[in-house]
């Protein structure tokens, strides 16, 4: 990975953490008595890191981010542990939807890459994991299994639609 990437890739995860601690903070919408909309961009920095990054460094990339969202959002490592799960997972996910003549490792994964239905498939499966983590851990007791569940699905649909208008308007 040369300097350029990593500038770039910093800049643009600078970008996605201001928009989520300075725009996205305070957004939750009230659905009902007992669910809630609320949008998370935030994962969409370890679903673009460049394909070339090793499985350590996305872990202690995830970590990093995560203790930063949990610090602005007063939550002590909900944040930081669903994002290492997908951090986690990414490799595998990754494999799972590699393309037939593979991947460029010089690559990030987005829709400029790989095409727009691969991107769509990829970016869902990470997301979903990542929410339905997020709001299991948040919960911490399955007796909220429907709340956890419908403010998965509300904060999915809302998550990954803004997440969709970032990447087609940033071209990364």
């Amino acid at each position: 990975m040369n300097r350029i990437d990593i500038i770039s890739t910093s800049i643009h995860s600078i970008i996605i953490l201001s928009i989520q601690i300075f725009l996205l903070l305070t957004f939750s919408i009230p659905v009902g008595s007992r669910y809630s909309l609320t949008i998370y961009i935030y994962p969409l920095i370890i679903i673009l890191l460049p394909l070339s990054y090793s499985k350590s460094s996305l872990l202690v990339i995830a970590f990093i981010i995560g203790l930063i969202i949990d610090y602005f959002y007063q939550s002590i490592g909900v944040h930081a542990s669903s994002l290492v799960l997908i951090a986690f997972m990414r490799p595998y996910i990754l494999s799972l939807l590699e393309p037939r003549g593979g991947y460029r490792t010089d690559n990030s994964p987005s829709s400029n890459n790989y095409g727009l239905s691969w991107f769509l498939m990829y970016g869902s499966i990470i997301l979903f994991i990542h929410l339905l983590t997020y709001f299991s851990v948040d919960a911490f007791s399955f007796v909220y299994l429907d709340k956890i569940f419908i403010n998965t699905i509300i904060s999915f649909i809302a998550s990954y639609l803004i997440i969709n208008i970032y990447q087609f308007i940033i071209r990364f």
